[in-house]
């Protein structure tokens, strides 16, 4: 049987942009879930950041104060826990991705105050050690992208006064993160 059309198969009436794009889409797609995959992210440290950008979100002190308690409630799920905070049994996929996307360091900076910096600071070096390579929960784009987001924006106030070693293995890891969505982007999101 054979079957004709005037349309051209899918992927050929794109540009050439627009299919290298869509190709490099697949592909990091594929690969996401083989090991290895980090690796290609690489591991480089741009340096330290030449501009600190001044947040427009307010957080909110209350729903710090929770965090620093341990109490994480996102998407209409709240759990308590002290550790191993990154993938809890039982919760939504919109709980994960509130927790992943860290909207929530907004209202420790809004706490303020010494415990507020260490637990903000605790939580995003053990997501680091905890989240080296691609999971669906938090290396999708909308989540990466937020947390990219509230680590940029939140960097100044919470690493500035750090020590170099710490200032480095963030920006080590922006730079993962920001390399992986580069390449998901396009096409993970929408808009």
């Amino acid at each position: 049987m054979s079957v004709s059309s005037s349309n051209p198969p899918d992927g050929l009436s794109l540009g050439a942009g627009e299919l290298w794009a869509g190709l490099r889409f697949h592909a990091a797609r594929l690969a996401t879930g083989m090991p290895g995959y980090g690796a290609t992210l690489g591991d480089e440290d741009p340096g330290p950041f030449r501009l600190f950008p001044a947040t427009i979100d307010k957080g909110d002190a209350a729903r710090g104060q929770a965090v620093l308690d341990g109490i994480f409630p996102f998407a209409g799920q709240t759990v308590k826990r002290t550790d191993a905070v990154w993938e809890p049994a039982d919760v939504s996929a919109e709980w994960l991705a509130a927790m992943h996307g860290f909207h929530w360091l907004h209202d420790l900076i809004a706490l303020g105050g010494p415990a507020a910096h260490q637990r903000a600071v605790a939580l995003i070096m053990d997501w680091i050690d905890q989240n080296r390579e691609w999971s669906a929960a938090a290396w999708s784009a909308p989540v990466l992208g937020a947390r990219v987001r509230a680590w940029i924006f939140g960097f100044h106030t919470l690493f500035g006064g750090m020590d170099e070693m710490a200032q480095r293995r963030l920006r080590k890891s922006l730079a993962r993160q920001v390399a992986h969505l580069d390449r998901v982007a396009a096409h993970e999101s929408d808009g």
